[in-house]
């Protein structure tokens, strides 16, 4: 039997991606609770559909989508401007307003600011993804107490494929922007024969699991594959192109928690030399004596939140509201804000698409020339 409806929004599904990552896992969680989840996204890459389509997890188009049918509805990057129209508005202001999350990702992408008029007028719940990210909410006018810090779950399941370090072989670097000087340390420690595998952008572009990360003895990254990483109780190196800390540790966790492990929020970046000694320097012995961070990480659990959420929705009953004027002017002030963040992300996306076409094209074309330079090579002999 069914909880309810739910509708997850984004303002693009296009690469593997922290944002892509939220709306996955928060559909399977929801899934799992009973609920029956569809999805909405202003551009969304063929590679992603399939995997959401694989989970159940249904694509809507803009105009197959009534609101009126959702218990719950969560949205992000503002993505929910260009699906409230007058009509649901005057219905749900007579009916009630079903619970209405806007997420918010991060403290600094323009897109993730609280853009829509609607939002601090209708929303249930405010929430942000880490302390840094609700002080910038509060910069827009919010008060403390209207702002529910979530720190970016992730799937239960990583915490059912725990890992127990015995040795210091094979590290990934998982990120879509590793910094030079991170590129440099990999170089070095290649050299040194650990095995040093990139996810991501300039590596390998794939998802992440709990069966990847269970491939090796500790993880270079920064964001949301933080959190997987500690649910599986390996080894993080918090650090990529906004700098880091370094190795977690009980002295400097809550610091890089409140960044939402960004790595923002430490001094100035790390050499090369700097990142290499330190990883270079790593044992089980030392790592063994952080054990306690990996204690009482329950608030990083998708499924610890949608049962939680789902108790809330028992009691929960839809808001009726008299401004309907005021809320009919902001509904009009929201669709016309949608054009200009569906245009930026279309302008986004059909960017991104030809710089990956001519980093194929350069590539494909060093290969050729190689192969050339070692033809010519080969008749000089």
């Amino acid at each position: 039997m069914t909880f309810g409806k739910a509708l997850l929004c984004t303002g693009r599904l296009e690469t593997w991606s922290g944002s892509e990552m939220v709306l996955l896992e928060f559909g399977e969680a929801l899934q799992a609770q009973g609920f029956e989840v569809d999805i909405y996204a202003h551009n969304i890459a063929a590679d992603l559909a399939t995997v959401f389509a694989q989970k159940n997890l249904t694509f809507k188009t803009a105009n197959t989508i009534n609101l009126k049918n959702y218990r719950l509805i969560y949205t992000q990057l503002n993505a929910l401007t260009a699906l409230m129209s007058e009509d649901d508005i005057g219905f749900m202001c007579e009916n009630g307003f079903p619970c209405i999350i806007y997420g918010h990702l991060s403290p600094f992408v323009d897109m993730e600011a609280p853009l829509s008029r609607l939002e601090a007028a209708i929303n249930t719940f405010i929430v942000a993804n880490s302390q840094e990210t609700k002080q910038r909410l509060i910069s827009f006018g919010y008060k403390d107490k209207d702002v529910l810090v979530v720190p970016n779950p992730t799937r239960h399941t990583y915490k059912n494929s725990q890992k127990t370090i015995t040795d210091f072989k094979n590290v990934a670097i998982i990120s879509n922007h590793v910094p030079p000087e991170l590129l440099e340390a990999r170089a070095l420690l290649e050299n040194d024969g650990l095995v040093v595998d990139i996810i991501g952008a300039q590596g390998t572009q794939q998802q992440v699991t709990p069966e990847l990360l269970n491939a090796y003895d500790g993880i270079i990254t920064i964001g949301k594959t933080v959190q997987m990483a500690l649910l599986s109780k390996l080894p993080v190196y918090c650090y990529d192109h906004f700098g880091g800390p370094g190795w977690l540790t009980p002295q400097n966790f809550e610091k890089a928690a409140d960044f939402n492990f960004s790595g923002r929020g430490f001094s100035a970046k790390k050499t090369a030399d700097d990142i290499y000694t330190e990883i270079k320097n790593f044992t089980v012995e030392n790592f063994n004596t952080t054990r306690s961070l990996y204690n009482n990480l329950g608030k990083y659990s998708f499924r610890n939140w949608v049962v939680l959420l789902k108790r809330f929705l028992v009691q929960y009953e839809p808001v009726k509201r008299r401004n309907v004027q005021t809320l009919l002017q902001y509904c009009r002030l929201d669709r016309s804000l949608s054009v200009i963040c569906m245009q930026a992300f279309q302008f986004f996306y059909e960017s991104n698409v030809i710089y990956q076409r001519h980093v194929k094209i350069i590539e494909d074309q060093s290969t050729h020339i190689q192969a050339l330079t070692h033809s010519v090579a080969d008749k000089d002999r």
